[in-house]
């Protein structure tokens, strides 16, 4: 998987999504959000979607992947910065029901 970047505080763990993502990435992202963030501990981990004009399919998935995992650790998952074509994908096919997405940082920390 290509390297994300990302920022952790007290409060959150940010990461930036990169626009070129193949769907293999996307794919390993589910390990590698587990083993890095969720089995850390971190409480609110915020996808930053501002690179992401839109996503292969089988991102949608993997969200909701992450979204499941994230709730099992009593944690929360959230998506910023996402593209109005993406958001009217996710809202049609009921992801937006699973992944909360926010239009900046600061609604999704405040959830």
């Amino acid at each position: 998987m290509k390297e994300l970047q990302y920022e952790k505080n007290d409060n959150y763990t940010l990461v930036r999504l990169r626009s070129d993502f193949t769907q293999h990435d996307f794919l390993e992202m589910r390990s590698f959000f587990n083993a890095k963030f969720l089995d850390e501990g971190d409480a609110k981990i915020i996808l930053d979607c501002d690179n992401m004009i839109e996503l292969p399919s089988i991102a949608l998935g993997v969200f909701c992947s992450l979204a499941r995992d994230v709730r099992r650790k009593r944690a929360t998952f959230s998506l910023i910065h996402v593209s109005a074509g993406v958001k009217s994908i996710m809202e049609q096919t009921h992801v937006a029901k699973q992944v909360p997405v926010f239009n900046t940082l600061s609604e999704a920390i405040a959830g």
